[in-house]
């Protein structure tokens, strides 16, 4: 059963009692005496029960201040309270329970205080200490080494928070940061070339006098901006300052345009931290940042500081033209959550990862860890064989590294386990470009680098980051060969501290478990077992008594004859277990794993680790489909096939004593879908979703631990189908889905769903005349047990569906879907978050054919000029017919309307007229109508109005004025609008010539824009210039752009690029795909297909008689079309 959740004036978590008593007319008396202690970071309470204990059901243990709380079934005399802070003083007191009346508290007679571990962080705006080069900190001029007072309130005894740059060194070398007072270390934290500018951030204890020591083996300039401190323990804040490691997760891509825009010379770029890849919304004081430049055009620098706050006299991260080079930050978050980089340098492209972030002190339940600091230790050189194999990382490979236990750190397995590491990490003598990525062990490599190296340097960088489960981390080599030091500066402890009253028995001493999972349990120990008292706690792993493992609370023991110890028990908590804690995992599911009655295999962090960097084999779970659904009235679906899945899971959990903090939940489904759906006299059916299995697939127990405490998860896959069907004869639908992707939740405060798919479809085109429709969905649930009780789940529904109508366009399509849903039920946290429809994606994957034409301007004259022409084919490139009679010049641009009866285009004037105007020609009659025409205001200077884009409504015709080709201006040049009805024309304010013409959304709501410049950009609109958006950007001199296109269904937009690539751009933002598909130059016309499945382009060198049709995305699908003469535009219609 589970307990219930009383209004008490301090939150608390309750016990159940079990037989538990009549409320008694009066309290009961309190207990006679307490005694409170102290063991590790949390508190040791003991009591004497009351003299007179008739009623008595249990005790309630409270604290002032309000803090940790825990009520006991009677029989206990002793507890441990988790989640004290550190340096808080505490009164503990002890109340008695009967029933609902609750006795007088009693108070233990003196406080007691937990010890913090280590140093709480106070950051502040980066504040320049030291600068060799005007004399600032030191004596001006180069130097070997410096003895730098620390100001600014930093205390001795803690740590220095330090972005050391070294500038015009007289040759290669390195640098050294070490307190003062000792022996200057072998480890090193910055290496460099002579002449180089770099800059690297260290953690340095602060020595005596205040003082740290930059020494450096070559003379150099120095500089030192400081970034904050860690404080000493006992100076330690009890809630703000507090570390929280996550896995490293991507903020910011300029070239990709997520998270800003590259910035130019002198420009910031403003970037939300708080709410995104993990880090709280609220709360959080600082975050922890890795900065690359990745390839800017000048050298220069890079400012980053709390946005808001005035932009300080100091540098983050500093580079030469082409670099690609990365510097870890910890800076303070400003306004709305913000942080700023201020780019002292032409066009430099920004990449920004998270990996941790600091607590601001709001919420004292938050929890978080202290900075323990260590002499600096190398622990790993590959090239001595110290700490791994003696031999570089190859490509791609990855290298674990123990850290717990590790040059004076605690053990994984330690009551107060490390859960984060501060380590300066070195590349050494690669033989490639490429980066590090440093993470957590027993967890997926993220999309993120912490180290950006060029071929032979030695490149070091510090890395702040969570450890996994085990105490290990993983680095990541991405390409080349490459050497690694790696030297341990500090480490991050005391957000898990298990409690003595939480027991991991012995092998073999739990020999019979009674109950199922998740409710009241009987427990029998071997008779020479240890037992655990009455309120204590059982964390166990998968055995064969307990196959998926045991978190429970003791509430009553006895012994039966045979000696063996049997012990009634509840369902505990994870807070009873651990009090504060977090874990994270990921795992790869193979077929092996799957469970046959009575196996006792499990999955360890070994098997897991070797699967997550791709060193052990994995195999899919598949499942056949043969089902027939019965409908009313005699109609049935029939749905045969197949379903493929490979599952894997990311799990990560943050909490403290009296709440969930933050947890994720995804889990990367690949699935390959092959489903044959047939209806029969189906008349609106519909049945499911059904079970395709008797019972569900279960995969061998995934266990870890916590610090010495077992934590079991057991995965289980179920398959699902349902369908639907409305037609009076038969169709039968046939396709096959291959999806891919990450889909999940997090919730910090709220819920967010997380999305990531791709799908790829192959199908059999349907035979059908009538009309209908027939749908078939089918998809895994994968579920999580913690201890045996159902968690986390995650469905990803695979569906087909194929409609029917002869007389609509397109008489058949099919359509592709893929549903998902999620759900984090925690029970064993209290929490149930769930979201059954985080993602919902449909694609016509096939249609007949839809009715469209080619429409273009030919040539009939050599110079492509005298004499054009206007014809229309067939989107094959047959059935050439002329539309009306020839014109002399003009030529630029061409558009039909939606109805397929008028097209617009632009001819030149005869005589005096100098004018190039646009021009609507009716398809059927070939007969003129003049929609612009001369600007009087520039009589002398023809105006030349081109590229005519027909709105989706067929009400209005946009189009570009421009005098003489450009060659000189008018005050009227710019883009325009135009009746197509005809009457006067509309200048669109803030758009210029340099603008191309608007291309119109489905809904003619919003324009697509390209804008040449020295620095080109794609940019969306409303249709009167407001609402600018941008959505790429051009480094400067870049390429350029061609004219962008919108697609009809709204979905994508294309643009050229002068170097041959076609992009697509989704309208809110962010690149769907790239090309450079053959023949194509960068500044040749294309237009859509009507269905938005194919671009159609030409070369554009004055002579061309080809048009090419690719596959949007995809420049492997394509072919030509070729014509009997020169072709100058081109675009598609009905």
């Amino acid at each position: 059963m589970r307990r219930p959740l009383p209004l008490v004036l301090v939150p608390i978590l309750v016990g159940a009692l079990l037989h538990a008593p009549a409320a008694y007319a009066a309290p009961p008396a309190g207990p006679a005496s307490v005694t409170a202690g102290v063991e590790g970071l949390n508190l040791s309470v003991d009591w004497t029960p009351p003299a007179d204990a008739t009623g008595v059901t249990g005790y309630r243990l409270t604290t002032v201040p309000a803090g940790p709380a825990l009520e006991v079934p009677v029989g206990t005399d002793h507890a441990v309270l988790t989640g004290a802070r550190p340096n808080t003083a505490y009164s503990v007191r002890v109340s008695s329970l009967a029933g609902a009346e609750e006795s007088a508290p009693t108070t233990a007679g003196q406080q007691v205080s937990t010890a913090a571990p280590g140093g709480s962080l106070h950051g502040i705006t980066p504040t320049r200490l030291l600068d060799t080069r005007s004399g600032l900190g030191a004596p001006k001029g180069p130097t070997q080494q410096v003895s730098l007072l620390v100001t600014g309130g930093a205390p001795e005894g803690g740590s220095v928070v330090l972005n050391v740059t070294v500038t015009a060194p007289a040759a290669a070398g390195y640098l050294t940061a070490y307190p003062d007072g000792i022996a200057r270390p072998t480890s090193s934290n910055l290496n460099f070339a002579g002449g180089q500018t770099l800059a690297n951030l260290v953690v340095v204890p602060i020595g005596a006098g205040g003082r740290v020591i930059l020494y450096s083996s070559a003379p150099t300039q120095l500089i030192a901006d400081m970034a904050g401190w860690f404080t000493t323990p006992a100076q330690a804040s009890p809630s703000a300052g507090l570390f929280h490691g996550i896995n490293p997760a991507r903020l910011m891509d300029t070239r990709e345009e997520l998270g800003g825009s590259t910035p130019a010379l002198g420009e910031t770029v403003e970037l939300q931290v708080t709410g995104e890849g993990g880090v709280p919304a609220e709360g959080v004081a600082a975050v922890v940042l890795n900065l690359v430049a990745a390839g800017p055009l000048g050298a220069g620098y890079v400012t980053v500081f709390p946005t808001g706050a005035p932009r300080p006299t100091a540098s983050t991260l500093n580079f030469a033209a082409r670099q690609v080079v990365a510097n870890r930050i910890i800076v303070p978050v400003g306004t709305d959550g913000k942080v700023s980089f201020f780019n002292q340098a032409e066009w430099t492209p920004l990449v920004v990862d998270v990996a941790g972030w600091f607590t601001d002190g709001s919420d004292p339940a938050s929890g978080g860890s202290y900075l323990a600091g260590v002499t600096p230790t190398r622990i790993v050189d590959t090239r001595s064989g110290l700490g791994a194999p003696k031999a570089p990382i190859g490509p791609a490979a990855t290298l674990p590294v123990t850290i717990a236990g590790k040059a004076g750190l605690p053990s994984a397995s330690a009551a107060t386990p490390p859960s984060g590491v501060i380590a300066s990490i070195t590349a050494i003598a690669p033989t490639a470009a490429g980066y590090f990525t440093a993470y957590p062990s027993l967890t997926a490599r993220p999309t993120a680098s912490d180290l950006n190296f060029a071929a032979g340097a030695t490149v070091p960088t510090l890395a702040v980051t969570p450890l996994g489960v085990d105490g290990d981390l993983m680095i990541y080599n991405q390409a080349g060969s490459t050497h690694v030091i790696v030297d341990i500066v500090g480490y991050f402890v005391g957000d898990t501290a298990i409690p003595s009253t939480t027991h991991d028995p012995a092998p073999g001493a739990v020999t019979q478990v009674d109950g199922a999972p998740g409710g009241d349990q009987v427990v029998t120990l071997a008779p020479a077992a240890a037992v655990p008292e009455i309120g204590e706690v059982i964390a166990e792993g998968a055995t064969a008594a307990a196959p998926d493992g045991l978190l429970v609370r003791v509430t009553a023991a006895s012994t039966d004859g045979a000696g063996n110890h049997v012990l009634e028990t509840e369902p505990a908590t994870m807070q009873e277990a651990f009090g504060n804690g977090h874990f994270a995992i990921s795992a790869q599911l193979s077929d092996a794993d799957v469970q046959t009655f009575g196996s006792a295999k499990t999955l360890g962090p070994d098997l897991l680790r070797r699967r997550l960097s791709g060193d052990a084999p994995i195999t899919s779970v598949s499942q056949p489909i043969g089902k027939v659904l019965t409908c009313g009235g005699g109609g049935q679906i029939s749905v045969t096939g197949s379903l493929s899945v490979t599952p894997s899971f990311n799990i990560s959990v943050d909490w403290g004593w009296l709440s969930i903090k933050s947890v994720s939940f995804t889990g990367t489904l690949a699935e390959d879908a092959s489903l044959v759906a047939t209806a029969q006299a189906a008349a609106n059916c519909s049945v499911g979703p059904v079970a395709l299995l008797p019972a569900p697939v279960r995969f061998a127990p995934i266990t870890f631990s916590v610090g010495p405490v077992p934590v079991v998860i057991t995965p289980q896959l179920q398959f699902y189908l349902s369908a639907q069907g409305n037609v009076t004869a038969q169709i039968t639908a046939s396709a096959v889905q291959h999806a891919s992707g990450t889909l999940g939740l997090r919730w910090d405060g709220g819920l967010h769903p997380i999305a990531a798919t791709s799908s790829t479809f192959t199908y059999d085109p349907p035979s059908a005349s009538v009309v209908g429709t027939v749908t078939a969905k089918v998809g895994p649930r994968l579920e999580l047990f913690l201890y045996g009780v159902a968690g986390p789940y995650l469905t990803a529904t695979a569906g087909v569906k194929l409609t029917v109508n002869p007389a609509a366009t397109p008489a058949w399509s099919l359509t592709g879907s893929l549903d998902a849903g999620a759900g984090i039920t925690l029970p064993a946290f209290d929490f149930d978050k769930s979201n059954p429809s985080i993602l919902h994606f449909e694609k016509v994957i096939a249609h007949a054919p839809w009715p469209q034409h080619l429409y273009l301007v030919q040539c009939v004259t050599a110079d492509c000029y005298t004499t054009l022409k206007l014809v229309r084919a067939n989107d094959d490139g047959t059935g050439v017919t002329q539309i009306g009679g020839t014109f002399g010049g003009g030529g630029l641009g061409l558009a039909v309307n939606p109805a397929g009866t008028e097209v617009v285009f632009n001819k030149a004037g005869t005589g005096t007229d100098y004018a190039m105007s646009l021009y609507a020609r009716n398809i059927a009659t070939g007969v003129d109508r003049r929609l612009t025409s001369q600007d009087l205001s520039c009589p002398d200077i023809g105006t030349n109005d081109m590229w005519p884009v027909w709105s989706p409504n067929g009400q209005t015709i946009s189009f570009q004025r421009s005098s003489s080709f450009g060659w000189s201006s008018c005050p009227s040049d710019g883009v325009y609008t135009v009746p197509a009805a005809g009457g006067a024309v509309t200048k669109v304010s803030g758009l210029t010539r340099a603008d191309s013409p608007p291309s119109w959304n489905p809904s003619t709501s919003r324009w697509a824009i390209s804008r040449s410049a020295t620095t080109s950009s794609l940019f969306t609109t409303n249709t009167n210039g407001t609402g600018k958006q941008t959505l790429y950007t051009q480094p400067p001199n870049g390429a350029g752009l061609g004219f962008p296109v919108w697609s009809p269904d709204g979905g994508t937009i294309a643009v050229g690029s002068g170097d041959g690539y076609i992009y697509g751009y989704a309208p809110g933002g962010g690149r769907q795909w790239a090309m450079r598909p053959p023949g194509y130059t960068g500044s040749g016309w294309f237009s859509w297909s009507r269905d938005s499945e194919t671009l159609f382009y030409m070369q554009y060198n004055g002579n061309t008689k080809l048009l090419y049709r690719v596959a949007a995305g995809n420049a492997g699908q394509i072919s030509t079309i070729a014509f009997s003469l020169p072709i100058k535009y081109h675009t598609l219609g009905l």
